[in-house]
């Protein structure tokens, strides 16, 4: 096995079990993969050997050396390093839950959390990816985006309906992209979580160019025009600090998502 061959494989292993976290076996791998089983067999023995995958019960999962190297790359960015203290403050100023995602294709992958509501279950966790479209956070992202570019990421997406409320077309999606560019913030109005409602708006760099975004989650929408108004407040100076804070930072962070 060449040592491409091999590490392609290995990365292939690392993804796999990313979405088993109790697990798989050396066959279930080996048939997931299409990889010979003896060629399987000898990956997997050399992960756990270097302790990137736990053994329990003939199943394969991530191992610590996975959790650190996971570790690492998340203190080392500078858009979590800024955008912690934000959060927490925003969530503690309103007793709810705050969010950080970025975009990668069509889908927003979690980098952050802070979670003052206990009676708020959230299906979303850090590392976790959710789709886009069916996000506060994905769509004010996307809404930062020409349409053009929208278009093509999601012109082959099935949109899968998660809720009676979900967006399950392309041109359904656009019509709420410009509602979202008109007033400048997201929302998810239980579109991917029955009983979960969220505020999301974009983090932008200097040049104008979208980083990730910030959502405040609630149990339905706020009842109060004072309410929804100190929520979107709070979550405009949280995100125009954030950017702000970016934009000074010497390791300035690039944009995140453009790739398709």
């Amino acid at each position: 096995m060449s040592e491409v061959k091999s590490a392609n494989r290995v990365m292939e292993i690392l993804n796999l079990l990313r979405h088993h976290p109790l697990g798989l076996t050396i066959t279930e791998v080996s048939k997931l993969l299409n990889i010979p089983k003896s060629s399987t067999h000898e990956l997997l023995h050399s992960m756990h050997e270097g302790n990137y995958l736990q053994v329990q019960d003939t199943r394969y999962s991530l191992g610590i050396k996975v959790f650190e190297i996971g570790q690492a790359a998340a203190h080392s960015s500078e858009l979590i390093k800024y955008a912690r203290p934000m959060m927490k403050w925003v969530g503690e100023e309103l007793s709810e839950s705050v969010q950080l995602a970025i975009l990668d294709g069509t889908e927003v992958v979690y980098l952050s959390k802070v979670q003052f509501r206990k009676d708020l279950k959230l299906e979303s966790k850090v590392g976790i990816r959710l789709p886009s479209y069916a996000t506060g956070l994905g769509k004010a992202i996307l809404s930062t985006f020409p349409p053009e570019e929208v278009e093509s990421r999601f012109s082959e997406t099935h949109f899968e309906q998660f809720t009676p409320r979900t967006i399950t077309s392309l041109g359904r999606l656009n019509e709420n992209l410009e509602q979202v560019r008109g007033r400048g913030y997201a929302e998810d109005r239980e579109e991917y979580s029955p009983g979960v409602f969220c505020y999301a708006m974009p983090i932008k760099d200097i040049n104008n160019q979208t980083l990730g975004a910030l959502s405040v989650s609630m149990p339905g929408e706020p009842h109060s025009h004072t309410r929804r108004s100190k929520v979107l407040q709070l979550l405009s100076e949280a995100t125009q600090n954030l950017s702000l804070k970016l934009r000074n930072s010497p390791g300035k962070v690039k944009r995140v998502g453009v790739e398709i």
